[in-house]
């Protein structure tokens, strides 16, 4: 019995990119986060912001080779760390 298993692990950074500079990921979430002293909050928030954005569809990254949509993102805010599950595909 043959088994065809793949495995990928990938570490991605999230920045939010203008015409006219590069934002911190707060930055890019300012209207999410604004008036959020907590850090834990505010990762949470930052997290459903961007799963939020996908729509439930897929979404074509930057090169347009790939799409991609968060199944399962989880966050540990004392150490900056947003982690999970994507599914990825050929785009359509």
């Amino acid at each position: 019995m043959a088994h065809n298993l793949k495995l990928g692990i990938y570490q991605f950074n999230l920045r939010y990119q203008s015409k006219r500079k590069s934002l911190k990921i707060e930055e890019a979430f300012e209207h999410v986060i604004r008036n959020e002293s907590d850090k834990k909050k505010k990762y949470e928030k930052i997290v459903k912001a961007y799963i939020k954005s996908f729509k439930g569809q897929f979404t074509k990254i930057q090169d347009k080779t790939k799409s991609i949509i968060p199944l399962d993102l989880h966050f540990h805010s004392g150490e900056n760390i947003i982690y999970g599950s994507l599914k990825g595909g050929l785009p359509r």
